[in-house]
This record gives structure tokens, sequence and C-alpha cells, in this order.
């Protein structure tokens, strides 16, 4: 997506992205980055090919924050909870498994956290238009999905279950039947149905 963005509206794009950790959001930009700057070679249809005008200005390609030709500030950013975001403006964040574990989804201070985190920190640095994408497994019902489903408008939910109601798998390339029943014959009942299903539970009665 950030890709297509860039190309069709090059440098008045400023993409934020956000994970559990720095090292994934890394590597989010870095895979953008080093799409839109591979070479073109004889026989090979790349990047360039198809958005000409879009390129990598020299000399401002780290991994973690780069900029577009033309832009007189960074049109990429990958940050965390943890991570910089001061100074940055973006119209479009995109925000990716925040919850690593399901450890951390029954950790309401870890919840809490990263709740505060998107309203003190990330909705600071939206500009005027924005869009906001937020991917992630469904492990509680507190976690930032829940969190943004049950406070804010203008909200669009899709929600991909691994196991369709009439018990097609969504995609048998990524996971058929056979494997699905094979995974999760032994594994715990609120993981299946978090990982695969898209149906948050929480534990009762935990400390």
């Amino acid at each position: 997506l950030p890709q297509w963005l860039f190309g069709v509206y090059g440098s008045d794009i400023k993409v934020m992205t956000g994970s559990y950790n720095e090292t994934l959001s890394t590597t989010f930009a870095r895979a953008v980055r080093d799409t839109i700057g591979e070479l073109q070679t004889p026989g090979t249809l790349v990047y360039n090919d198809i958005f000409p005008n879009t390129r990598i200005k020299y000399g401002e390609a780290a991994a973690q924050i780069w900029s577009l030709e033309g832009s007189q500030q960074a049109n990429y950013l990958a940050t965390s909870p943890t991570g910089p975001a001061t100074g940055f403006g973006c119209n479009i964040m995109i925000i990716d498994d925040l919850l690593k574990s399901a450890a951390e989804a029954y950790n309401e201070n870890t919840l809490t956290k990263q709740i505060e985190w998107f309203n003190n920190t990330m909705l600071s640095r939206t500009e005027n238009g924005f869009k906001i994408i937020i991917i992630m497994t469904r492990w509680a019902t507190g976690d930032l999905a829940g969190y943004v489903l049950e406070n804010f408008d203008n909200v669009v939910h899709i929600n991909y279950k691994a196991v369709q109601d009439n018990g097609d798998m969504l995609c048998d390339d990524i996971l058929n039947k056979h494997d699905f029943k094979l995974k999760t014959k032994n594994m715990n009942k609120d993981i299946v149905l978090a990982n695969y299903q898209q149906e948050p539970i929480d534990i009762k009665g935990r400390l």
C-alpha cells in the first residue's frame, strides 16, 4: 500500500508505521524503500518501470526514516511504543500487531500503555485528512483494535477468519483444513480462537 501511495501521490504522502518493536517496523520501512529503489535490469519489471517519477532521495535513505526526491521532509518513519515519533507528521498511519503473544494480551498494563501511546503520541502526529490502518490479531477485547472500535466513529472493521462460517478455509494456499486441524489439535482454545478466528477470549479470575 505505501508503495502504491508514493507512486500515485509522490512526496505529498507521509507514512508512519508502528509495530511492537522498532526492528519489525523498520523491516517494513526497509522493504518499501528497497522496492522503490530497485535498479532497472533488462527483462525485469521493477517499481520504477511503473512509477518512474517516484525515487528515494539521495543521502536521506536510512532504513528507519527516509525521504523521496523533491520532498523537504521525511516521507516514511518506522517506530514503536518505545521508539521516536517527535517532529514527524503523517497522513497515513499503519499500526501492525502491537501484541506479540497471548501473555501480553492478558496483561492489562501492557494494553493500557499501548492505548496511551496511541492517544498521546501517535494521534498527535497525524495531519489533516489522515487515515489509520490497524492490523492485528484480536487477542483481547481491551486491545487497541477493541478500543478504537468502541471509541471512534467512521471506522471500517474488516474481519478475516481462517475457518469461514460455512466450514471452508479462508485461503487453502495459506492454510488448508488438514493443516489447521493438525496445528490446533492440542492448542489452547483461546489461542485458536484469537490467532485464527479473531475472537478474543479474556481470561477470568487471573491475578
